[in-house]
């Protein structure tokens, strides 16, 4: 149960953090537009978190789990190869974490450590790509990487009608489960939860999926690395306003990492992103009160 304490003091640190490191970009000349590309990130990346609610998968965050290094690996393939189109783009970056949500469904069972295996060994893949890519495989390949890490969208400018649609979708779609709840909930943790036909099951997970997909897909794309502390910060903070710490520390990273990415450049604010996403985590675990039984899922 989360305490009745005041969230006035974390809430106000966290908005002035916020808005003094948006103000250091002003005076770096970060262009505003990528500051406020990067919050439709930051925005689908707390829509993501709070389908945590409905999902046992999401236990942490898109870099630890696999999906930012799978989502890299095609956004490189298809940008250099296919086509520059951020529909189409996003379309692929879509379908891949579908393809990559279903295998960790399908192989790994809802434990940390399994999916977190499975996260470095994706992350492993993309490093050694990265290698060779940077080291001679590709001219250019570190100023490509930069944006890719960092919010693709973000640094190359697009139509407004995508980061509209973006943005009402990371809207919308919690609104749609919780009007779903409590029956979404149960039918997402499986037989023993619900006893609603498998058809109803199916139907339930297959949403979270198309939902989770399209969220990280989009996060992914307008915000890279930079928000990926989302997840852990709303289930380490224990005060009644857990969402709005959430939205305001992402808030916060993101502005702080494209600080960085201007002061040392793309790729040390990626690192930057990656470091806080396993210290955050790290803090979380040490202090959570149970694990979720692997056993109880059908």
């Amino acid at each position: 149960m989360r305490t009745a304490r005041t969230d006035a003091v974390p809430i106000a640190i966290l908005s002035a953090a916020a808005l003094s490191t948006a103000a250091a970009n002003l005076l770096m000349n970060v262009p505003p537009l990528h500051m406020a590309l990067n919050l439709v990130g930051v925005c689908a990346y707390a829509a993501l978190a709070l389908l945590g609610d409905y999902d046992p998968h999401i236990l942490c965050d898109t870099v630890q789990s696999g999906e930012t290094a799978v989502a890299t690996l095609a956004l490189g393939a298809a940008a250099l190869f296919i086509t520059v189109n951020p529909y189409l783009l996003l379309a692929a970056i879509f379908i891949v974490l579908i393809m990559y949500q279903l295998f960790m469904k399908a192989v790994l069972a809802p434990a940390k450590k399994e999916i977190a295996l499975a996260g470095m060994a994706a992350q492993a893949v993309l490093a050694a790509m990265a290698v060779l890519v940077v080291t001679g495989g590709l001219p250019g390949g570190a100023s490509l990487a930069g944006p890719v890490l960092t919010g693709f969208f973000s640094a190359a400018g697009v139509h407004p009608a995508l980061p509209a649609v973006s943005l009402a979708a990371a809207i919308l779609i919690p609104l749609l489960f919780r009007a779903l709840n409590p029956e979404m909930r149960l039918l997402s943790q499986g037989l023993p939860f619900s006893q609603r036909p498998r058809r109803a099951r199916v139907a339930a997970s297959a949403g979270l999926i198309v939902a989770r997909g399209l969220l990280a897909a989009i996060s992914f794309l307008f915000a890279g690395l930079t928000c990926c502390i989302g997840i852990s910060v709303r289930r380490l903070h224990r005060g009644a306003l857990p969402d709005a710490a959430m939205f305001l520390s992402m808030a916060c990273l993101g502005q702080a990492a494209l600080l960085v990415g201007a002061l040392a450049g793309p790729l040390r604010a990626a690192a930057v992103s990656w470091a806080c996403s396993y210290a955050v985590f790290s803090l979380y675990y040490t202090r959570r009160v149970h694990v979720y039984d692997r056993y109880q899922q059908s």
